[in-house]
């Protein structure tokens, strides 16, 4: 950069220090409360965008509420203080207007190199530019590495005056920097203030598709500078998995780490530290046990005075690419020689102790159990449905190893068996058949005629037994199986996969026609929630019908049959379960099981009160981690947990509804979707997400069911206010008198800025959770047979009693009379899978 420029971009950034929050917060201060212009726009400007204006006037024009006692609360005896109350429902009432968000996903990150455009301007231009990214709180977080790239995709753009740049309500494209001349506010058709060179607006447009606040006008003839939100997500995206995947390229070439799943590896991506060295620096000395295990970035290292076995060693040398410390580090041995920093040495580390608790402490057993799951992928299972791709880890989670004496009888040929399949590890048995089957789509090779084949190490047996066909036929032998030698094999029993593979079978086909319509329990952005009735029967169910034009507006085609196949995918009681799915030209239909007891939201929630008492929230917060971990051990992140999206059966017990948003992922995820009030920083950050996302989630609602409001957000601060609470940790204060120090302690140690250091993401994933003095008093074991007292049994009278949710008979009438945007050919194929 030229020194022209350097003194330009500091006497912007002078600018914008005296300048302070009065311009540069312009758009995160509008809406609602609008008092005065000028020089008082600050405090004058609130969040309301038409957006929200609209989704409000139409909560009232047509969504009843429902009204709901809940007698555990004024049994409890906990004591409300009138500060605390009436903080909380300033903080409510402003909680109802935040509704979900959500980007177009991105495809292919990755997999497809993505070149970003790139636009020459001016180094002044470039200065200008740096100075207002550094100011602003979407780029606070990127890196000093990837800052030049975004710059060179900021597109320059001249717009005459009187020019309309950005109209309120219109969903956001660009971010803008202003180049030259100035540019004014205006909301509701009112001037609330102007913007001059070196001051941008327009900053959620990267992160989602978010309505834009104000009208956004040329006072004159302007130079803009403007990034759209494909280019800045990608570009942020590509940078992660691009850094990632180098690292992981190295580990596969440790010999400890070459066999371990992805899985793991990015686990040991995502704890390594930048630490460097000056030169002279020794890095290991010799005979000091290894505490670090160490990847070379920049600079070299000479290893010295080598010695292994009683032989001495030639010095060497690293450089970057390369690594040590990996045998030692893990046996916990003392270092064979002196490592000693040649330059100035910049590595990636990472602490064994960490290692250990992200990890687990023994690694061979991890590398056997990768090794497992890729077997379990390849091996036939006749005409049986072998398992899904996310349901492999649990299945050689599940693998226990056992011993058997030479001569030992597995099965023999026409007799019923113990369901198994047999992995080898060590010895070898004999397999052989009096009618000599043809055997090679079981076992991978044929038998003649008298013939006996022997299966040694890596060879498998007995996944015929598991059935060979769509009936189900289990347990009975198609050959005689005898151990030959002493034989060590890894046991799979078909309880064992009955507890994590789906049943898989056709669904009996069905219709509208098969049905009764009700009425209305639910609305979102794309379609209904129906309670119906199966015609002939008294059987209720929740029809949900979603709108395909909606849906492809909204970029949810290939979402909405994510979300189909993922509830294919999931049996388990505290998850909402999908009976059957159909479609017609207009619209997706899902049938699922019918929940009566409502929302948890007005449970916390209702006319008189906020929050519920601690030990109610503890028994909903085991209940929904029950239903997440289930979703969490297949690889599954759900993304949009919150109070409206858990209903309550008629027993009492939490169902988590709506997976929209949900996702079958290996390593990180990119998407940026989910509610706001209860957003991870890392979704903010665009530093991709995992299942730590949606204990951040659970964290945050923890909080809701015990302080009665969600920790971030005031009712005062406006979208990027909460943004920004979120990012930096500013929670709201606890009441004292409604939460124990367990339960402060937990949610502590949940609402972490970095995932890598939040609980549940340790090697122990949710135990970890479990184990927390908080839920001292949950039988986890009863709990998940449904076996727990619950805190508040729902008031049904009958299957088809929709009292405990809201009143939508005046949105009945109005779809009724709905008509419907044909769709072309092209877009009836987006939703052919369904």
């Amino acid at each position: 950069m030229s020194k022209e420029g350097e003194r330009k971009r500091d006497n912007i950034k002078e600018s914008f220090d005296k300048a302070g929050d009065e311009i540069v917060n312009v758009f995160s201060k509008l809406g609602e409360g609008l008092k005065s212009i000028g020089d008082k726009t600050k405090e004058a400007l609130k969040t309301d965008t038409i957006a929200v204006k609209i989704d409000e006037t139409w909560d009232k024009a047509i969504v009843q509420p429902t009204k709901r006692t809940i007698e555990f609360f004024e049994e409890s005896g906990e004591k409300v203080t009138e500060k605390h109350r009436l903080r909380v429902a300033k903080a409510q009432e402003g909680a109802k207007r935040w509704k979900v968000v959500f980007a177009k996903p991105l495809l292919d990150i990755g997999v497809i190199p993505y070149r970003p455009p790139t636009f020459s301007k001016s180094d002044q231009d470039n200065a200008l530019i740096e100075g207002a990214l550094m100011n602003n709180f979407v780029f606070a977080h990127v890196s000093s590495k990837l800052l030049p790239g975004l710059i060179d995709a900021f597109e320059p753009v001249m717009i005459t005056k009187g020019t309309e740049i950005i109209k309120e309500g219109d969903v956001g494209d660009y971010f803008y920097v202003i180049g030259s001349g100035q540019v004014a506010f205006e909301v509701d058709g009112k001037h609330v203030g102007d913007a001059n060179p070196g001051q941008t607006f327009g900053e959620l447009a990267l992160l989602y598709q978010a309505p834009r606040a104000a009208t956004c006008k040329a006072k004159s003839m302007c130079g803009l500078f403007r990034l759209d939100q494909e280019t800045f997500r990608r570009i942020m995206a590509e940078q992660v998995e691009d850094a990632n995947k180098k690292v992981i390229e190295v580990l596969k070439k440790v010999p400890y780490f070459k066999d371990l799943d992805e899985d793991y590896l990015y686990k040991i991506v995502n704890n390594l530290k930048v630490t460097r060295y000056n030169k002279g620096d020794v890095l290991v000395n010799k005979g000091d046990l290894i505490t670090k295990f160490v990847i070379m970035k920049e600079g070299r290292v000479k290893v010295t005075d080598i010695q292994a076995g009683g032989s001495d060693y030639k010095e060497i040398e690293f450089g970057p690419g390369d690594f040590f410390g990996e045998a030692t580090f893990v046996s916990g041995t003392g270092s064979l020689a002196t490592v000693t920093a040649m330059t100035s040495v910049v590595a990636l580390t990472i602490d064994k102790d960490v290692f250990v608790k992200m990890i687990g402490s023994d690694v061979h057993k991890l590398i056997k159990r990768t090794l497992d799951k890729k077997k379990l992928a390849s091996i036939p299972f006749g005409k049986r449905k072998g398992p899904a791709a996310n349901e492999l880890d649990l299945l050689a989670s599940a693998v226990v190893d056992k011993k058997f004496a030479k001569g030992h009888v597995f099965f023999k040929e026409g007799t019923r068996c113990m369901p198994s399949l047999y992995l080898v590890r060590k010895g070898e048995v004999s397999i052989g058949s009096s009618s000599y089957p043809n055997l090679e789509n079981i076992l991978g090779f044929k038998l003649s005629e008298g013939e006996v084949k022997r299966v040694g190490h890596l060879g498998y047996f007995g996944n015929d037994t598991l059935g060979d066909n769509e009936t189900g036929e289990f347990g009975k032998a198609k050959y005689t199986c005898i151990a030959l030698t002493d034989v060590e094999v890894g046991v799979l029993d078909l309880n064992a996969i009955k507890g994590v593979v789906i049943a898989r079978s056709e669904e009996e086909k069905m219709g509208l026609k098969d049905l009764e319509m009700v009425r209305i329990i639910g609305a979102g952005t794309f379609g209904k929630v129906w309670l119906c009735t199966m015609k002939g029967s008294n059987e209720a169910y929740a029809l949900k019908s979603q709108v395909k034009k909606q849906l492809i507006e909204y970029n949810q085609a290939d979402g909405v049959i994510r979300e189909k196949n993922i509830m294919e995918k999931l049996d388990h009681p505290f998850i909402i379960e999908m009976v059957s799915s159909f479609k017609d030209e207009n619209k997706l239909y899902m049938l699922l099981k019918l929940y009566q007891g409502g929302e948890l939201q007005t449970v916390i929630h209702t006319d008189t009160r906020n929050g519920i008492p601690e030990w109610a929230a503890r028994f909903y917060a085991a209940n929904i981690l029950e239903g997440l971990s289930h979703m969490h051990h297949r690889n599954i992140v759900y993304r949009d947990l919150k109070p409206e999206n858990v209903l309550l059966d008629s027993e009492g017990y939490c169902v988590i509804v709506d997976l929209g948003f949900a996702k079958v992922i290996s390593g990180k995820t990119y998407t940026f979707c989910g509610t706001p009030l209860y957003l991870a920083p890392e979704i903010i950050k665009q530093k991709g997400h995992d299942k730590g996302a949606d204990h951040w989630s659970w964290g945050v609602l923890v909080y809701e069911m015990i302080q009665g409001m969600t920790p971030f957000y005031d009712g005062k601060v406006d979208q990027m206010g909460l943004f920004k609470n979120i990012v930096k940790r500013r929670m709201q204060p606890y009441d004292d008198g409604l939460i124990s120090e367990e339960g402060k302690d937990l949610i502590n140690r949940i609402l972490v800025v970095e995932p890598e250091d939040r609980l549940g993401s340790f090697a122990a994933a949710d135990k970890d959770i479990k184990e927390h003095p908080f839920f001292n008093d949950i039988d986890w074991q009863d709990l998940q047979q449904m076996k727990a007292k619950v805190p508040f049994k729902p008031k049904v009278k009958d299957p088809l009693d929709g009292s405990n949710f809201d009143d939508y008979s005046k949105l009945e009438a109005k779809e009724k009379k709905a008509r419907m945007v044909k769709l072309t050919g092209a877009e009836q194929r987006l939703f052919d899978a369904f």
